[in-house]
């Protein structure tokens, strides 16, 4: 195969900007590095890049579902990483999502040992998955009937596609960009609220909170045109049970997205955004608070519920109830780091997330105990009917 370096980066970049793209989600790859300096010096398309490939993915999917179309860059062995996601995410919100993914170890070409496994089966994995695949060729002359073809696979089975890069694809840019799209320094304050533990917090070996009468309080409080992400297991079959709305988006799978996919919906629309996160789903994806406070996404809220365990898989122990998260969000730079069981302090910051961006992102860390969820009522609306409603109204 022809891997010399012949496309000018702007070139597919223009590509995508006329089919509607205007954001892109990374984490880096050498194979991209031009293709994302240039990416990063184009002022048509919103570049973030993400703490992690499955953190990617939740924030395209959130940026799709406000009727936005980003793409996603990753290498091949990132793509491995966040299979989960994609399979548990963006399949059943049938979101036709393009990943430009590199090659590495892959088209017979050497690589680092630890990139041979996947290169080697990398397009067979599409395959299995029913992904549509096709390699960018060194040819400009085929760049505009490649991205036809992977457009009109990806509407056909509503699912993403891959545009795999060769190594030494791109041409380098002519120019980079002066300075990074967010200047270093600008997340966080002085007048941040600083979490200190003190001895009257609520902890595990005092009262706790009820979960269900929480997510019921904040149903009640939340403005109306408020979109609420419940994550995966009990917390989003209790907000269901609290009747069931348009804007609400209960995850199945894709365990730790959901404050990626607030994210997503945060930064592209101008709705209240409030996520409701548990501490083993936290923990899964930390990273996530790093990209959120970088962003500081407008009237953002993000609830986290500790009970210290994986409850809706059988209460197994968690070491959430060893963490301080109030203590990783102000590091990260949230605006606010709340950790606390009283309703009125937590109604009050359910009602602040109305305010606008000086007081967003903020986290309220609710230490909760243990309540079976056996008898919660799944929902009965599937993830491609919520996700269809939820775009119905941008």
């Amino acid at each position: 195969m022809d891997c010399q370096p012949v496309i000018p980066p702007s070139l597919l970049i223009d590509s995508l900007v006329g089919r509607g793209v205007n954001i892109a989600i990374s984490v880096p790859c050498s194979f991209l590095k031009s293709l994302l300096a240039a990416i990063d010096a184009d002022l048509r398309i919103t570049h973030i890049c993400a703490a992690s490939e499955a953190e990617a993915v939740g924030i395209a999917a959130g940026a799709w579902l406000v009727g936005r179309r980003p793409i996603l860059l990753m290498q091949n062995s990132g793509f491995f990483e966040c299979l989960n996601s994609i399979a548990s995410l963006l399949f059943p919100l049938s979101a036709p999502l393009l990943l430009i993914v590199s090659g590495r170890g892959a088209f017979g070409i050497r690589d680092e040992p630890h990139h041979a496994v996947v290169g080697r089966h990398f397009e067979r994995f599409a395959e299995i998955l029913g992904l549509p695949f096709c390699v960018l060729s060194s040819n400009p002359a085929d760049l505009s009937e490649t991205l036809d073809i992977l457009d009109s696979g990806m509407e056909e089975v509503s699912r993403p596609g891959i545009l795999a890069v060769p190594e030494a694809t791109f041409l380098d840019p002519e120019g980079s960009p002066d300075s990074p799209r967010i200047p270093w320094g600008s997340r966080g304050s002085d007048s941040s609220e600083r979490y200190l533990p003190r001895s009257g917090d609520c902890g595990f070996e005092q009262e706790l909170a009820s979960r269900i009468s929480v997510v019921r309080l904040l149903s009640k409080t939340a403005v109306e045109e408020s979109i609420i992400i419940a994550t995966t297991g009990f917390t989003g079959r209790e907000l269901y049970s609290c009747g069931d709305r348009s804007r609400y988006l209960y995850l199945a799978g894709s365990m730790g997205c959901a404050s990626a996919v607030g994210l997503g919906i945060a930064l592209f629309s101008s709705a209240p955004v409030i996520v409701l996160d548990g501490d083993g789903a936290a923990l899964m994806r930390l990273g996530n608070f790093a990209t959120i406070a970088m962003q500081r996404p407008p009237r953002f809220l993000h609830v986290l519920f500790n009970n210290g365990s994986y409850e809706s898989t059988g209460g197994q122990f968690s070491a959430g109830r060893f963490v301080s998260f109030c203590g990783v969000a102000h590091a990260c730079g949230y605006s606010q780091a709340v950790r606390t069981c009283n309703e009125a302090r937590i109604d009050e910051l359910i009602r602040n997330v109305n305010m606008g961006p000086g007081s967003s992102p903020t986290l309220v860390e609710i230490p909760v105990r243990m309540a079976s969820g056996a008898k919660l009522p799944r929902p009965a609306v599937s993830m491609t009917e919520q996700g269809a409603r939820l775009r119905n109204l941008f």
